[in-house]
């Protein structure tokens, strides 16, 4: 969040990242050496696993840092009452109420790892929709994106989790659990911070007008080309893991 203010190549900024990865090395070697890690990188063998884990981070990397930032904008520029603001970001969490449900009985009818995909492809359509966002913009104009945006997590939820834990084996379900959720919490951690290193360039340090509507107008472009290599990603992985788990009983059966 100091980037803007001290300048990308500020000494403090430097040692920050060069700090992060040398942790981030010191933390992997580590846990490559343990008989009982705590993140199992083993697990990352698994196409399908890798594929689900980065669906789940791309969806709240988009969901989280607009729970954040939109209500500064629509009270802000947009110019809503606090309840007016609140109301329409309901418009963004309410799906996640119902289509859970929607997502399980989908699942009976085509694939779970299509069902994430158009999931996270859906929130990309929405991000890049909501890209009609102005000064002028009410809550009919955000219906829209913010529904789309929704949907796609609603379907999400629930249905990650499931897959997750059961493309791994049954002994290492719980640490599969909880990798699935430290992606999503590094993921949502890591978008707020740079959603508000990029908001904080554009504005000044200001949140307002001029600068928030363009800064935040290039966060959902990101988000939108972001989520849909994401989906298309997660395409390809869960076609892997499918073709690594029916080639698995082939080899078994020739023995």
């Amino acid at each position: 969040m100091q980037g803007p203010e001290l300048g990308w190549a500020a000494p403090v900024i430097v040692a920050a990242f060069v700090g992060a990865v040398v942790l981030l090395v010191v933390f992997v070697r580590v846990q490559r050496r343990r008989a009982d890690p705590m993140f199992d990188l083993a697990l990352l063998a698994s196409p399908r696993f890798v594929g689900i884990c980065l669906a789940a981070a791309t969806i709240v990397a988009v969901l989280v840092p607009l729970l954040v930032y939109l209500p500064s904008y629509l009270t802000t520029v947009v110019g809503m009452s606090p309840g007016a603001a609140g109301a329409t970001l309901i418009l963004l969490t309410a799906p996640t109420l119902v289509l859970p449900l929607l997502s399980g009985a989908l699942t009976r009818l085509v694939p779970a790892s299509v069902v994430i995909v158009v999931s996270v492809a859906v929130v990309a359509v929405g991000a890049a929709w909501a890209t009609v966002l102005g000064p002028d913009s009410g809550t009919s104009e955000l219906a829209g994106p913010l529904l789309t945006i929704g949907v796609g997590v609603g379907l999400s939820i629930g249905l990650l989790d499931a897959i997750a834990i059961g493309s791994v084996e049954p002994g290492r379900a719980a640490t599969g659990a909880g990798m699935i959720n430290t992606a999503r919490l590094a993921s949502e951690t890591i978008a707020i911070a740079v959603v508000g290193a990029v908001l904080a360039s554009t504005t000044g340090g200001r949140l307002a007008d001029p600068g928030f509507t363009g800064g935040l107008r290039t966060v959902l472009w990101t988000m939108a080309v972001v989520a849909l290599v994401a989906a298309a990603l997660t395409a390809v992985l869960a076609r892997r893991g499918a073709a690594r788990a029916a080639a698995v009983p082939a080899v078994v059966g020739a023995d």
